[in-house]
């Protein structure tokens, strides 16, 4: 699972993509599209920092532990607040994405505007190069990984979901049967990519995979070609799986300072956790959900 949990940062980096981008197509002219890249900015910016004052306290017991036992300067914790990448220096380490679609928007718009699509290309393509190289061929390239919990490694998704939004009326020519077919044939060799990269010294799930772009692409399409239809409020199931997203870390961490080490078998821990920190969720959005019926404020953390 966690080898497919990878591919969860590309499918939110493309599909967040493709509806900005298939809203700002259809704007009339620069004045709107300028307005509703505020708007966008301003609502993740906002959301981000809704959520940012409720792991305040996560991000103090990280500055005591970094700064004050550690003796690490002030200036490494606030760069590691402001982009936590792999640590928890903000109280919850999972906004990183976030953050950098928060950045990468504007920044692909302005890349594309001087640069055009063939230039975007070429500087993503250099990019997904230099993180395959770094991460999933790490062991033997010896190369940092920076920028791989950045807004760099987004752009190849945001050109996707740029591209795809660019090209909608021709999705619809894919057939369902086919792109099952391809995605089944793709998460088998994404899996064992990772698993033969293992075996030869690597990760068993790297960051960035060279089939890590196609599978993603595929999984998209088949997202937006398959249409369920939900017997529940599809606004309360985005909201209540942004919540769970936003909120998970604070049972996280409440599980494994308070409940792991009563559990001996892994295979339980995992099974505990994954209920524990769920059903916490759940119960806590529903708190959540009364609060924003009343006060308007509550609504931009979701």
């Amino acid at each position: 699972m966690k080898v497919v949990g990878r591919l969860s940062v590309p499918f939110f980096a493309i599909i967040s993509s493709f509806f900005f981008f298939k809203h700002f197509f259809s704007l009339d002219n620069d004045i709107e599209k300028k307005k509703y890249l505020f708007k966008f900015e301003k609502r993740m910016g906002l959301l981000i920092l809704g959520w940012q004052i409720i792991y305040l306290p996560l991000a103090i017991e990280y500055f005591k532990r970094l700064v004050i036992n550690q003796h690490n300067s002030i200036i490494k914790y606030l760069y590691y607040f402001v982009y936590p990448g792999y640590t928890n220096a903000n109280g919850w380490g999972q906004s990183w994405y976030l953050i950098a679609m928060l950045i990468g928007i504007p920044v692909f718009l302005f890349l594309i505007k001087y640069c055009h699509l063939y230039g975007m290309f070429l500087i993503s393509g250099m990019l997904e190069i230099y993180y395959i190289a770094a991460n999933e061929f790490g062991f033997l390239t010896k190369l940092p990984v920076w920028g791989t919990l950045y807004f760099p490694r987004l752009i190849v998704y945001i050109l996707i979901g740029y591209l795809f939004a660019k090209n909608s009326a021709k999705l619809t020519n894919f057939k369902e049967k086919n792109i099952l077919i391809s995605l089944l044939i793709m998460f088998f060799i994404f899996i064992i990519e990772n698993y033969l990269i293992k075996l030869c010294g690597g990760l068993s799930n790297s960051e960035e995979a060279i089939s890590t772009v196609p599978t993603s692409i595929i999984l998209v399409l088949f997202s937006l070609k398959y249409s369920p239809k939900l017997k529940m409020n599809a606004l309360m199931i985005r909201n209540c799986s942004t919540f769970i997203y936003c909120a998970q870390n604070y049972p996280l961490q409440l599980f494994i300072k308070k409940c792991s080490r009563f559990l001996m078998s892994s295979v339980i821990a995992e099974v505990v956790f994954f209920f524990f920190v769920s059903l916490t969720c759940i119960i806590l959005f529903i708190v959540y959900s009364g609060l924003a019926k009343r006060y308007r404020v509550f609504r931009y953390l979701v």
